[in-house]
């Protein structure tokens, strides 16, 4: 089966063909535009098209990119619209400001795979095991990544910390991990339940704390409701249980 293209390649892609450069796009996306550049790359290399006419240090789009443009722009538009309506959002690092913020949970990322996989590891025997990389998005350039990892370790994993298996969220790079294919990166709030049931073991005691903490973010127009009050203190409190267990110590 194909694979869909990246969500967030989309994105990028969207970016640069509406403001029509790649550095613009990558400000609006607080990345960098070389990041712009490979997330676009990719998406033309899973959708098999070319998207855009490199010449002379400009881009111009192609047949399929400008078909493809005002698609997306809507698109984009719509989720941002939806996005808006929202009561309650809970983001890594403060995206909302326009709306009131609270920082409620530091979290750190650790290396966890399957069980059957933890047995002979050693952190200078890693570099040797399929490492599975988590693609973070446009927000994504504060996230430790293996390379970050290795260096706290003080290990040198030459060109290993850049091979192995790659998700496009979260979620996936831990099912990879339960699945026995490799070791993740992972962050407490999404691990910690597998770390408890033994679905997931912490091979090697190195962790990295995340840059930015977890934000929650309630527009006052939400924040007046019951509903809302009691399931931001349910989600505040399961944030704060699952960094502070002690599968994760």
């Amino acid at each position: 089966m194909a694979v869909p293209p990246s969500l967030k390649g989309l994105q990028a892609f969207e970016a640069a063909a509406r403001t029509g450069s790649f550095a613009a796009a990558a400000e609006e996306l607080s990345v960098s535009a070389a990041a712009v550049s490979q997330l676009i790359r990719t998406v033309e290399e899973q959708m098999g098209r070319k998207l855009f006419h490199r010449v002379n240090r400009r881009v111009v789009l192609t047949e399929a990119g400008v078909e493809m443009l005002p698609r997306l722009t809507m698109a984009f538009q719509e989720i941002g619209s939806v996005a808006r309506q929202l009561d309650i959002r809970l983001s890594y690092g403060p995206h909302y400001r326009e709306h009131p913020t609270e920082d409620i949970v530091q979290d750190a990322v650790y290396p966890v795979c399957a069980p059957g996989l933890a047995d002979t590891i050693k952190p200078e025997g890693l570099a040797s095991l399929p490492l599975i990389h988590t693609g973070w998005g446009p927000t994504g350039a504060s996230f430790p990544s293996w390379h970050n990892w290795f260096k706290a370790a003080g290990i040198e994993p030459g060109r290993a910390a850049q091979r192995g298996l790659s998700a496009n969220s979260s979620r996936a790079a831990l099912d990879l991990a339960i699945s026995g294919l490799g070791v993740a990166l992972a962050q407490g709030i999404y691990c910690a339940e597998a770390l408890e049931d033994g679905r997931l073991v912490r091979p090697l005691a190195q962790a990295l704390e995340l840059r930015q903490p977890y934000c929650l973010t309630i527009p006052e127009r939400s924040a007046r409701r019951d509903v809302v009050a009691a399931f931001r203190q349910w989600l505040i409190d399961e944030c704060r249980r699952a960094v502070n267990s002690p599968a994760l110590r």
